[in-house]
């Protein structure tokens, strides 16, 4: 089976740095990113799309469907992380933000902390393996999930980790791996173990 997982394109909060809702939509520059990247799977066989149900997530999907024919399927293991809902639409300099992201930083590797009701690294993780679970046991060999930057830097490291994958080195892999706006990360999946063939392949935004 070969995956590739693809971000969503710059959505309007993108854009602000703010921080995201799930009601979000792509930015103009977003769409013209969502028509690159389905450019480059017109020649790519996609047996099915499955996206986040997040907006910004959704419209692009829906952008390579048109251009692929592929199916689209929503699935909500495949949203964004969920911060505290006191961060949403908040400017990234806020200065209330500021101090949430700091307490949330300095409690980052304890697995049982919460600011309020969002998802911490350890809950994090928990999806991501069932992310896997999911994907490992489809019949398709040929997938597009199109998904979001910190769930995309929590689904790799799980896959090379698996129940290793501890706090401390996920905080290591979110701040190491860079993602794009439809950056395409692709893996294979054989003799039930997963493989990283390529990370953030953005060619087509030039």
């Amino acid at each position: 089976m070969r995956v590739y997982f693809v971000r969503h394109g710059q959505s309007e909060l993108n854009a602000s740095k703010r921080t995201q809702l799930p009601e979000t939509p792509l930015s103009p520059q977003g769409l013209d990113q969502a028509k690159f990247v389905a450019d480059r799977f017109i020649h790519i066989p996609i047996e099915v799309i499955i996206s986040s149900p997040m907006k910004r997530a959704l419209q692009t999907a829906n952008s390579i469907s048109t251009l692929t024919g592929s199916t689209v399927e929503t699935n909500d293991l495949f949203i964004e992380r969920r911060p505290p809902s006191q961060l949403l639409g908040l400017s990234h300099d806020d200065p209330t933000g500021l101090e949430i992201r700091a307490a949330m930083r300095s409690n980052f590797n304890d697995p049982d902390w919460h600011y309020s009701d969002e998802e911490n690294y350890a809950d994090l993780k928990s999806r991501a393996t069932q992310a896997l679970e999911y994907l490992a046991g489809r019949k398709e060999e040929s997938i597009l999930v199109v998904s979001h930057g910190n769930f995309i830097r929590t689904i790799i490291p799980t896959m090379a980790f698996g129940k290793n994958l501890t706090n401390q080195m996920g905080e290591v892999f979110i701040n190491f791996l860079e993602i794009s706006n439809t950056g395409i990360t692709m893996c294979d999946y054989h003799d039930q173990t997963w493989h990283l063939q390529t990370w953030n392949d953005y060619a087509h935004l030039g």
